[in-house]
């Protein structure tokens, strides 16, 4: 039996900063259900540039591609029991 399909509005970081007016984030703490890798991926160095420090659980494996695209946009980062840590420097 397959799964059933729910459809989910979304809205990207990006939007809420500009929705919001959002000048800059202190802590952005990412729990979206396996999810958070896509949206680091996605990430401008811009939105990047705005966010101080962030913490997200790291989903199937993707700790050292989640933390190069991390150390790329900027930040220094640090693994610890399931959570990445990625702060400004």
């Amino acid at each position: 039996a397959s799964s059933p399909e729910y459809r989910v509005e979304t809205v990207t970081l990006e939007k809420i900063f500009e929705l919001y007016k959002i000048p800059r984030i202190d802590y952005l703490k990412l729990d979206i259900e396996g999810t958070e890798s896509d949206l680091v991926y996605s990430m401008s160095q811009e939105i990047a540039n705005k966010i101080k420090q962030l913490s997200m659980e790291v989903h199937n494996d993707d700790q050292e591609m989640l933390e190069k695209t991390l150390n790329d946009l900027g930040f220094s980062t640090h693994f610890e029991r399931g959570e990445l840590y990625g702060c400004r420097q």
